[in-house]
Parts: structure tokens; C-alpha cells; sequence
């Protein structure tokens, strides 16, 4: 069984687990102090049937080099690195 199958809770390992009342299956496990609330299994089910939409964890993301803004006026910038500064500072130039 996959962890999370969007849409489909009954094969999503996920929904099994948070609902299940075998002490050897329940997530999080009972020897853990943190239980989740009605309302969490809730939101967990309901992300599911949503479609489960969720992004790869930012370490795993490769960079990517952002487009310079536009220069308000020409002449003012010599660099990439002026266009950033001179837009982040509410200058036009």
C-alpha cells in the first residue's frame, strides 16, 4: 500500500493508519506522548480527497537564478545586482 494515493483514502496508507485502533499500526505510534486530534485526521482525510497537492521539501528543490527586474531608468545600473537593489529600495534607478 502507497503512503498517499490522492483521492483515494481507502488505499492510502496514511488515512489507514491515523484511524486505526491496532496499537501495532497506529500512526503516530502509542508509545509516542502526541496523539492527533479528531479534527487533524480530519484535515488529513479531507487533503486526500482534495488530491493531496504538496510540494518536494525545499532542500530537495534545485535553485534557480530569478529574472533581474526591469530598470525603471536606463543609465543607473551596471550590474544584474543594481537593478535588484535599486527595485528593492523603492528607487527607480
Amino acid at each position: 500500500m502507497k503512503a498517499i494515493v490522492p483521492g483515494k483514502l481507502d488505499e492510502s496508507d496514511l488515512h489507514v493508519r491515523i484511524r486505526s485502533t491496532d496499537k501495532d499500526e497506529v500512526m503516530p505510534p502509542s508509545k509516542e506522548h502526541y496523539q492527533l486530534t479528531e479534527r487533524q485526521k480530519t484535515i488529513l482525510d479531507k487533503w486526500i480527497e482534495q488530491g493531496a497537492e504538496y510540494q518536494q521539501h525545499w532542500a530537495y528543490i534545485r535553485p534557480a537564478r530569478p529574472a533581474p527586474p526591469d530598470a525603471a531608468e536606463q543609465g543607473f545600473t551596471r550590474n544584474a545586482i543594481d537593478l535588484f537593489v535599486s527595485h528593492g529600495s523603492g528607487n527607480s534607478g
